[in-house]
């Protein structure tokens, strides 16, 4: 059917919808028809109010039987509208859905299929979560917005290569085809600049004004045995009165981010403190700690 004859026929159907007192019109965009009205606002719009927006309800195009299957919904959707019972979240289309739309429903089968565990935690704010937020968040999900994201970070470091191994797994859930390994670069952590860290005075100054005992015990577990934070509820703190390596043990099922293993005191890497210093130190920390 001719583009002249099928606009026709949409603006007749309108003004039957409009009869009837539909809250949906049908629009015609290319050579697919979709819906508008004034709907709620999107789970991640800032809109508080419903205001008019475009409501796509799949691929129906635009010929008669498109025309017909496009009143359906628009009947179907008004009487949603009309009895307060309208979600989102039945008739977003992929196609329009945003970054933050994207990594919402990533981020729920992340956690569905590696657990909820302080492990996997540090690595999705690290490795995902902080990429994520450096993405435009209420545009549609699309290569360019992705490359222009990755062209932001410097070449050969750590934060390109982390933030191209993020984008190339959304985009892979999402279905979107971009390439990203060849802007990955190369990455040696040999290759860092030596940290300026503070001098073990600084650290035994500071670790004195934590009020809290046990924060204090926390403290001096991280900076004694180099710990990340969530590996401290993984330590063997019966075992750490007698011994002064830390045992790093499962807890319900559950390990740190390098799994089991032996942390050594610094004094016995570097000889920053003096041995039984430290051993006096944790016996005392484990009793806060339990």
């Amino acid at each position: 059917m001719p583009k002249e004859k099928i606009d026709d026929a949409i603006a007749k159907l309108n003004r039957d919808l409009k009869i009837i007192r539909c809250r949906l019109r049908v629009e015609r965009r290319h050579d697919r028809l979709v819906l508008r009205g004034t709907l709620p606002p999107k789970p991640t719009s800032a809109q508080t109010k419903p205001y008019s927006q475009r409501l796509s309800v799949g691929p129906i195009y635009a010929t008669p039987a498109g025309l017909r299957a496009a009143k359906k919904k628009a009947l179907q959707v008004s009487e949603l509208l009309d009895e307060g019972r309208f979600s989102w979240d039945k008739w977003l289309d992929e196609g329009d859905r945003s970054v933050v739309d994207w990594v919402a429903v990533f981020k729920k089968d992340y956690f569905n299929r590696r657990g909820d565990g302080p492990k996997v935690q540090t690595t999705w704010k690290t490795d995902y979560q902080q990429p994520f937020s450096k993405l435009p968040q209420n545009v549609p999900l699309s290569p360019q917005v992705v490359l222009t994201a990755v062209a932001q970070t410097q070449p050969n470091t750590r934060a390109r290569e982390r933030y191209c191994t993020a984008y190339g797994a959304l985009c892979k859930f999402a279905g979107i085809e971009v390439e990203l390994k060849p802007l990955k670069g190369k990455y040696s952590p040999a290759a860092v600049n030596p940290r300026n860290l503070p001098s073990n005075s600084l650290i035994e100054e500071w670790g004195e004004k934590i009020p809290s005992e046990e924060w204090q015990a926390f403290y001096w577990l991280v900076a004694v045995y180099g710990l990340r934070n969530h590996e401290v509820w993984f330590c063997d703190l019966e075992r750490l009165r007698d011994d002064p390596i830390a045992h790093l043990i499962k807890r319900n099922g559950e390990t740190g981010k390098t799994g089991t293993r032996l942390a050594l005191p610094v004094a016995l890497l570097h000889k920053h403190y003096e041995l039984d210093a430290i051993k006096m130190k944790c016996a005392l920390l484990t009793c806060y700690l339990r």
